[in-house]
């Protein structure tokens, strides 16, 4: 079967929303100790381009491997995600106190493992 070669189009709608999002989030986390809608904005962003990346693969080849799908998110997520817990495993002995280490830590690993929500919800300050 020949590979058909996908058209990747850049978006800047969808990119000035996720910067939109990124804006929200940082502003009300850092700032104003709170959670923002910019989350909810990233969810309906990802859904939105999950759904039209499904759509298009069954418009080209008429099914979607489930599994193929998901192997192939994690092989382009789980790269990014494991580089950036260890910059701030790095950037954490150097400019945090070492009485936060500890909570770094289990922060990081909450992070790696997908339960980071339900650390901080328990375990807030």
């Amino acid at each position: 079967m020949e590979a058909v070669k996908q058209n990747k189009k850049f978006r800047p709608e969808i990119e000035g929303l996720r910067v939109v999002a990124a804006l929200l989030v940082a502003v009300y986390h850092i700032w104003l100790g709170k959670v923002s809608g910019g989350v909810d904005v990233f969810f309906v962003v990802s859904g939105f381009l999950i759904t039209t990346s499904l759509l298009s693969k069954v418009r080209r080849t008429g099914t979607v491997n489930f599994f193929d799908f998901i192997f192939g998110l994690l092989r382009r997520l789980v790269p990014a995600a494991f580089f950036v817990l260890f910059t701030v495993i790095i950037l954490s002995y150097f400019f945090l106190p070492e009485v936060q280490w500890t909570q770094t830590i289990k922060e990081i690993f909450a992070s790696a493992f997908y339960y980071e929500n339900w650390q901080l919800a328990f375990y807030s300050y």
